[in-house]
């Protein structure tokens, strides 16, 4: 379960709003930009930075027991950086570097895509043909530090719930410029996690602190060799 890494919410209620169905259902557009604008940051020409927190609570046997991870993540000019409590991956247009502290292995492996602008590196929780599945049940607008945010909570139909063995989806986004920020998916009962949270912390486009190598590479090894910090590591080179 620690190594669940894709890229799948609850503040005070200040203010809510009741609104009819139709408009409720309007409210699949606020969700359909903000993954819109989310998606747009994997096509920007320069580079950008997310922090992000997830957190996994199991059910069944597993009940009650979670999983908290932080992820910082960085990406532009055909190179990215992801670092997180379990592990850290960097990448350039031909190699894909891996580091696992908790197995003491760094891994090496070419970029079967070359490329690394273009794929959106924290996955997506929702796609086009997941918004035919959703009804709104509910929307609120809060005011959360100064800032008006959507929370907008949906439910599966039963083919959608079938399928993803999702009951429903909450989000969090900001009513002024769409910006997703937080996202609450509740699993069936039947399945074995009870819920996947993803909490984006911040996110800075034209980020100038990172991506500073001219090779991946650069971060692991000196002139040849592993660097002090990793020679304890086994290293696995799969581009021979």
């Amino acid at each position: 379960m620690r190594k669940i890494f894709v890229v799948l919410l609850f503040i005070a209620l200040i203010s809510g709003t009741s609104f009819s169905q139709e408009k409720l259902q309007s409210y699949i557009g606020v969700i359909k930009e903000s993954y819109k604008n989310f998606e747009q940051l994997y096509e920007a020409k320069t580079c950008v930075f997310i922090d992000y927190s997830t957190i996994i609570e199991e059910s069944g046997e597993k009940a009650g027991q979670k999983y908290e991870a932080n992820v910082k993540c960085t990406f532009g000019n055909e190179k990215s950086s992801i670092i997180s409590t379990e592990g850290e991956i960097y990448s350039d247009r031909s190699t894909i570097v891996t580091v696992v502290p908790a197995e003491k292995t760094i891994t090496i492996l070419k970029n079967p895509k070359k490329e690394t602008g273009s794929s959106n590196v924290l996955g997506t929780l929702v796609n086009d043909s997941l918004y035919d599945f959703m009804q709104v049940a509910r929307c609120e607008v809060m005011n959360i530090d100064g800032e008006k945010i959507y929370r907008i909570i949906v439910l599966l139909n039963k083919e959608g719930s079938k399928l993803l063995k999702v009951s429903s989806m909450e989000f969090e986004i900001s009513c002024d410029d769409k910006t997703l920020k937080k996202v609450n998916v509740k699993f069936l009962p039947s399945y074995k996690v009870k819920s996947f949270k993803i909490i984006y912390n911040q996110i800075i486009q034209d980020y100038k602190d990172g991506l500073n190598f001219n090779s991946v590479l650069d971060y692991i090894l000196v002139n040849g060799k592993l660097k002090e910090k990793y020679k304890s590591y086994n290293l696995v080179d799969y581009r021979k």
